[in-house]
């Protein structure tokens, strides 16, 4: 009789010890499984019991699953998780790198210079005129090229900026040109390309120019650009 209380008791013990997280894996129950998990543990992390389900294959061996316990999953599945975002970050780390090599180079090969900046009116439209110097320093003979000048004054600020596309004529490798461009002139100050007026009315030499190369074409049809 003690023996079958014993055994009774231990029985129970069990039991009440038994965790939903031991229970192993059922594809069928696995609903209600997760349900019973978070009710026990509320601060355990669950995501990846419901990745599991999502995209096995992702984060977890789906041939051993099911001879798993949920705790055994979870533990298997951060262990494979944080290997993924490791190699992910890796990655990531080595395209920053490569984009950072690109845009160096890209900077390097093409040089913008602001010449002359003016005003001018041609059939009622006002227009800020501009004398480009484009100097490729590059090997290779430029086509086309795309960027950024920013206008700032001499601490820095922004002033004006504006888009430059030069696709008139060819830059042959080491040599420049020189181009003559124009703007339609805003009167009033615009959130995008920023104070015409105030970039009007400054001298050249009271404006610190900024160019940022974006593009270039090469006449062989090969392009240079970050991504």
């Amino acid at each position: 009789m003690r023996h079958s209380v014993i055994l009774l008791l231990l029985a129970l013990l069990l039991i009440k010890c038994t965790s939903p997280l031991d229970k192993k894996y059922n594809k069928i129950s696995f609903h209600n499984d997760l349900k019973k998990i978070a009710e026990k543990y509320p601060d355990i992390d669950t995501s990846l019991l419901s990745m599991m389900n999502q995209f096995p294959i992702l984060y977890f061996d789906d041939t051993v699953i099911p001879n798993k316990s949920y705790r055994q999953v979870l533990i298997e599945g951060k262990r494979n998780y944080d290997k993924l975002k490791a190699e992910e970050e890796k990655q990531k780390e080595e395209r920053e790198k490569q984009n950072a090599i690109k845009a160096k180079k890209l900077q390097e090969s093409v040089l913008v210079k602001v010449l002359y900046k003016g005003f001018g009116e041609f059939e009622y439209q006002n227009y800020l005129t501009y004398k480009f110097e484009i100097s490729n320093k590059s090997n290779k003979d430029i086509r086309a090229v795309k960027g950024t000048i920013k206008f700032n004054n001499l601490f820095g600020d922004n002033i004006s900026s504006m888009n430059f596309v030069y696709d008139e004529k060819i830059i042959l490798a080491g040599k420049k040109v020189i181009w003559n461009a124009q703007s339609v002139y805003n009167p009033y100050p615009n959130i995008l390309t920023g104070d015409d007026v105030t970039l009007r009315n400054k001298d050249l030499k009271d404006i610190k120019v900024e160019w940022k190369a974006e593009k270039i074409i090469f006449t062989d049809s090969t392009t240079l650009e970050t991504n």
